[in-house]
């Protein structure tokens, strides 16, 4: 399966010129989501390894510490537009706890 995901990925690298695109990102992430079990965490993990190169790992990770810390903010900007804790969460992959929190603690601070 590892194998079969990094040739996936990798026609995909391969069409946008050898960058990671937009479309791999989303499948990367949609792979991870569907993935049930530690063993295929790991078999995705191994595809990741086998696939990008440093500095396209070390991208996404910067990347994604970037969005980490920026989480609370894009909760709070779809929270005002008008989402739905539970779609928020869906859609960032935490609990709806976790969305509700942040909202409580963003919008009502403790003195």
């Amino acid at each position: 399966m590892a194998h079969e995901i990094a040739n996936r990925w990798e026609a995909e690298r391969a069409a946008a010129h050898n960058s990671i695109a937009p479309s791999v990102q989303a499948q990367l992430a949609a792979d991870y989501e569907a993935a049930t079990t530690d063993a295929v965490r790991a078999q995705i993990a191994d595809a990741v390894a086998a696939s990008f190169t440093l500095a396209e790992a070390g991208t996404l990770r910067r990347a994604a510490k970037a969005i980490e810390l920026g989480t609370p903010k894009l909760i709070l900007r779809a929270t005002a537009e008008g989402v739905e804790p539970a779609e928020i969460a869906a859609e960032l992959g935490v609990t709806d706890s976790y969305v509700r929190r942040i909202i409580r603690e963003q919008l009502h601070p403790k003195k």
